[in-house]
């Protein structure tokens, strides 16, 4: 069987093999559910297996392109994600330290106090 050649004289076809970088880039993909690392190993996983699947032998690149394209999604999704908590947080530093004056002034129980720094007047009852 030199050359190749199968027991009956056909030529055998050449072994491929899916690359596993591919795979890894689509499995990390997927899971978006957890935060920034799986995006970043899905990306970096994905470039590595589309420079694999540059050689004939080695198959996968539709699974490294959705695992660059899914790892992307993850952090973009999750940077907004992000931004929007710290934007929320930022624009609650009023709200927070109202509150922290009125719950201060509650516990010293200066109902006045609570009353005036209130935007809606709390009614006295004796």
């Amino acid at each position: 069987m030199p050359g190749g050649m199968g027991a009956a004289g056909y030529s055998l076809p050449a072994q491929t093999r899916t690359s596993a970088a591919a795979i890894t880039s689509l499995v990390c993909g997927l899971l978006m559910c957890i935060p920034f690392a799986t995006g970043v190993i899905a990306l970096l996983t994905g470039i590595i297996g589309i420079g694999a699947t540059s050689n004939p032998a080695v198959k996968g690149r539709g699974m490294a392109i959705s695992g660059i394209i899914l790892g992307l999604l993850s952090l973009i999704l999750w940077g907004l994600c992000g931004g929007g908590i710290y934007a929320w947080y930022q624009g609650s530093k009023n709200e927070r330290a109202f509150t922290k004056t009125y719950i201060t002034d509650l516990a010293a129980n200066n109902i006045d106090q609570c009353a005036q720094h209130s935007t809606s007047r709390i009614p006295r009852t004796n």
